[in-house]
Order: C-alpha cells, then sequence, then structure tokens
C-alpha cells in the first residue's frame, strides 16, 4: 500500500491489547493484498516507547515511523483516547493518521476520539469475514489517499525553497 509519490512501502502500527485481534487484523490486511511492513504493539504506551525510538525500538531502519496507525480504545496502562491526545499533543507525531478500531460503540467514545485527532471510528466486526471487508476499505482508503510525511514542513515540498 504505497501512499502517492512515495518511494517505499510505509509501516502500519497496530495497537492492541489482544494478540488474537492483532493477528486477525494483520491476516486480513495480508488476504487484501497489502505487503507494507505491520508493527504491532500491545498498548498505548508501547506505542509512545515504539514512536519515540526508545528501547526495543531505538533503530529506524528496524521500527520506521509508521504512517498510519490503528488503535483500539480500551487497552490497560494506556487507552486508545490517551494515545490520540498524546499524539495530538506532539507535532512531530500529530499528522500520521490515527483510525479508532474498537468494539466500543458508545457515543461518548466516538465524541472523545474525534475530539483527540483520530482520523476514523470504526466498530471491530465479530466475524473475520466482515473484519476482511473493513480492513480492503481502509486499504483501499489510504492507497489513493496523501499523507504528510512525518517531521517534513511545508518547505520540504517541491515549488518551496
Amino acid at each position: 500500500m504505497k501512499f502517492p509519490n512515495e518511494q517505499s512501502e510505509p509501516v502500519i502500527l497496530i495497537v492492541d491489547d489482544d494478540v488474537n485481534d492483532q493477528s486477525f487484523i494483520r491476516r486480513a490486511f495480508r488476504q487484501c493484498g497489502v505487503v507494507n511492513h505491520i508493527a504491532t504493539v500491545n498498548d498505548g504506551e508501547e506505542a509512545t516507547t515504539y514512536l519515540r525510538g526508545l528501547g526495543l525500538y531505538a533503530d529506524r531502519s528496524l521500527h520506521p515511523l509508521p504512517r498510519l496507525i490503528i488503535t483500539d480504545l480500551k487497552m490497560p496502562r494506556m487507552g486508545g483516547v490517551d494515545l490520540l491526545a498524546w499524539l495530538n499533543e506532539r507535532e512531530e507525531f500529530r499528522l500520521i493518521p490515527t483510525i479508532v478500531l474498537t468494539s466500543s460503540n458508545d457515543q461518548v467514545d466516538v465524541k472523545r476520539a474525534f475530539e483527540h485527532g483520530a482520523k476514523g471510528y470504526l466498530i471491530k466486526p465479530v466475524q473475520f469475514g466482515d473484519l476482511s471487508k473493513l480492513i480492503r476499505i481502509i486499504a483501499d482508503y489510504w492507497r489513493v489517499s496523501c499523507v504528510p510525511v512525518p517531521g517534513s514542513s511545508i518547505s520540504d515540498g517541491p515549488g518551496h525553497s
């Protein structure tokens, strides 16, 4: 899933405390032809460690910044809304598109997620076939979407000096 004007396949970061859900999401992406590296972490706190390039994630050649984050909401240590708030507070991560994929259809959760910078909010289907269809929609949308490169500025683009 190359983004327009992208030379390499960008990384997708899955943030979910359920290893089965991580596996199903990864499998669904593969099933719809996405060959990107898919990194997985178990909660928002581990996601912040990954994003800051600390500890196990210090080698950026092995753990590059993601170009898309898919996060669950209800997780131990740091949940999805807190992760969204953390991302939104940091200029270097604020523009990474982050989609909530969760089982909660509570309108309070939906509102809080968007208030803290979510670019989408989707309900996790129970059946794998339905999850696969949903992941295909996500993949198809992000294949054609223009996404800012983390750490770039307006002057980095063509026609700017």
